[in-house]
């Protein structure tokens, strides 16, 4: 699969830049609840909005549950809700084209406009696939979007660390860091080549904000960078490389890992030299854009497929769905419904960090 980067400001209040203004990130960030039901083996899923301030939350009925006691919720109000990170994906393999079918009534759904049936692409099973005895179209490749929680986004996260330390520049050099520097003055604040840091200490320092002892400006520092090969260093990251992504174990003990099919592979290659089943190569070519750096050409086969999902536009998914679906969904009384409350801050209990 390719992780395709997304442009997403940043929610959370403690991760603004020194100007006010939100980081971006190339992933979407929202908060999942978990409802335990007594008859039901897996649990009631669904996305918070309250938003990220805790000091004025927006209506969330499952929120509301929480602050009453219920501990079906989350596990109760002494605990977080759960963060999900969401990220674009093309998914690398073949496809069929199918008729789509309602979950409820168990019907292919039809376009009344077209009296023809929608389709949906689902996945080739290989030997012993009915949709291959069916006869159903192949089609290569899908766009898709993968949520992970913390422990799998740290799992992401040791992944990227792991490419990184390829030079993207020459392919042939190991790259580690030579300093943090502020982006206003260019003071170097953590010399790593005279001072010797832990990975963890170095991960710590291009994550949160340094203040310059020189004009005392307080931002996200510009990391600078060495390569044993070249003299124009750049870090291999997630969304440059094609990855054979696996999830093993179970539930919470789950771990995502890279793994290719070959023992004699890496789990991941550099996009451009990724070969399509047709034998042809995945990015065609590179163009300079005004800044200089190169955006790789797709594929025809998949060049369609490469725009970033609008997470917040997907409600159940990246969007929160209103106060009176949520209450229609655990099938409880709507504890918002009248005088407006649905589209108010709470009014019942004490605050979150109260």
């Amino acid at each position: 699969m390719i992780l395709i980067p997304g442009e997403y400001p940043d929610p959370r209040p403690e991760k603004r830049l020194a100007d006010g203004r939100p980081q971006v990130n190339p992933y979407h960030l929202c908060k999942e609840h978990r409802k335990k039901v007594a008859d039901r083996q897996y649990p009631i899923t669904d996305i918070c909005s309250a938003g990220w301030d805790e000091n004025s939350p927006l209506p969330c009925v499952y929120c509301h549950q929480k602050q009453l006691g219920d501990t079906s919720v989350d596990g109760g109000p002494n605990k977080k809700t759960r963060t999900l990170y969401g990220f674009n994906l093309l998914h690398l393999v073949e496809y069929h084209l199918a008729p789509a079918i309602d979950r409820r009534t168990k019907q292919v759904m039809v376009n009344p406009n077209t009296n023809e049936p929608y389709m949906n692409k689902v996945l080739c099973e290989g030997a012993g696939c009915q949709h291959c005895r069916d006869e159903r179209e192949n089609v290569y490749g899908a766009k898709r979007y993968l949520q992970v929680g913390m422990n799998h986004f740290e799992n992401l996260r040791s992944i990227d660390a792991d490419i990184g330390e390829v030079c993207l520049g020459c392919r042939e050099g190991t790259v580690t860091t030579a300093s943090f520097e502020c982006t206003s003055c260019g003071h170097v604040i953590i010399d790593c080549v005279t001072n010797k840091y832990t990975e963890s200490e170095i991960d710590t320092f291009a994550s949160d904000p340094l203040t310059c002892p020189a004009c005392r400006h307080t931002d996200f520092a510009e990391e600078t960078l060495s390569c044993s090969e070249c003299q124009d260093p750049a870090r291999t990251g997630l969304f440059d490389v094609v990855l054979w992504l696996r999830r093993q174990g179970e539930s919470t003990a789950s771990a995502l890992s890279i793994n290719h099919p070959s023992p004699k592979e890496l789990g991941w290659c550099f996009r451009d030299d990724y070969k399509l089943p047709n034998g042809e190569d995945l990015v065609t070519h590179y163009v300079e854009n005004e800044d200089g750096t190169l955006a790789p050409e797709w594929h025809k086969l998949v060049a369609g497929m490469m725009a970033p999902y609008d997470f917040d536009s997907m409600v159940g998914i990246g969007k929160g769905r209103s106060a009176a679906d949520q209450a229609k969904k655990l099938q409880i009384t709507n504890p918002y419904a009248g005088g407006g409350a649905d589209s108010q801050a709470y009014d019942q209990g004490p605050s979150f960090r109260q």
